[in-house]
């Protein structure tokens, strides 16, 4: 998209392996669907939607260069906090040629990231029920 990569690098790397245009389509569609129904349990308190966004981005950045260069350019907006936890939550290959070590270190690395992903999909969860329920016993009575 015309836009230098900063000293934290693209979240999103170019894809190293040519997809069908199906499989392609397929992906982002389902990505899609998943970034809105996200998008909107941000804005609407009834749906947890930080657990979809997490899932249907990586899914639109597989599909299309387009897409994956419009969530880099994002990327770079964000606090440098969070940038570092995105890139934390990477899932990368398991080593090839690894002596037991390395291949030990990478399953720690895998566990981590689910737990962060868990996590972050149970604070999205009770931060929408609790406003859905400060919604219903607070706001909506004095409306």
């Amino acid at each position: 998209m015309g836009h230098e990569p900063d000293e934290l690098g693209e979240l999103f790397a170019p894809t190293t392996t040519r997809r069908g245009l199906i499989v392609r389509a397929v992906l982002f569609v389902i990505g899609g669907l998943l970034v809105v129904y996200g998008v909107l349990g941000v804005i609407l308190p009834v749906l947890p939607g930080f657990p979809f966004l997490l899932i249907g981005m990586p899914l639109m950045a597989a599909s299309s260069e387009r897409a994956r260069g419009w969530m880099n350019m994002l990327d770079r907006k964000f606090p440098l906090t969070l940038r570092l936890l995105l890139r934390r939550m990477r899932l990368e290959a398991p080593p090839q040629n690894a002596d037991e070590t390395e291949r030990a270190r990478w399953r720690r690395s895998v566990l981590m990231t689910v737990l962060i992903w868990l996590a972050l999909a149970a604070v999205g969860s009770a931060i929408a029920v609790a406003s859905r329920l400060a919604w219903l016993s607070w706001i909506e009575p004095l409306l």
